[in-house]
């Protein structure tokens, strides 16, 4: 099991594998840190489970909370699992990547301890005053 471990990390079965994708014109992409739901079968999954919900409920489902409003420079608080509300880290969006459809979906975010990228989901904007 060790040596299946280090053959796996090994730099040259990654520069392998990578030009295997390469000869493929395979282009891997990873999701963003604690956002799973990023993949294509989990989102069309999601979005049939959503749609006969809202069939189901109607109008009585509060979509408010699905929008947020995101801008290069904005102030967010930044939402953790494993730990409390009080911990949770402040960030400034220092980029924002838009998927195919124009949507911002993942943000880099700058914080005391260096710039991460996170899903929107994951961050709440403080109102400026």
């Amino acid at each position: 099991m060790v040596d299946l471990y280090k053959l796996l990390h090994s730099t040259d079965h990654e520069r392998y594998i990578g030009q295997c994708l390469s000869d493929m014109h395979i282009q891997f992409k990873r999701n963003p840190p604690l956002a799973p739901y990023f993949g294509g079968i989990w989102e069309s999954n999601i979005k049939s489970v959503k749609s006969h919900l809202y069939r189901v409920v109607g109008k009585q489902v509060d979509k408010s909370g699905t929008l947020r409003l995101v801008q290069k420079g904005c102030i967010v608080i930044i939402r953790k699992y494993n730990s409390p509300p009080l911990n949770w880290p402040l960030g400034i969006v220092e980029d924002l990547y838009p998927g195919k459809e124009g949507i911002t979906r993942t943000v880099k975010i700058k914080t005391q301890t260096g710039s991460y990228i996170r899903p929107v989901v994951r961050l709440c904007p403080l109102p400026l005053q």
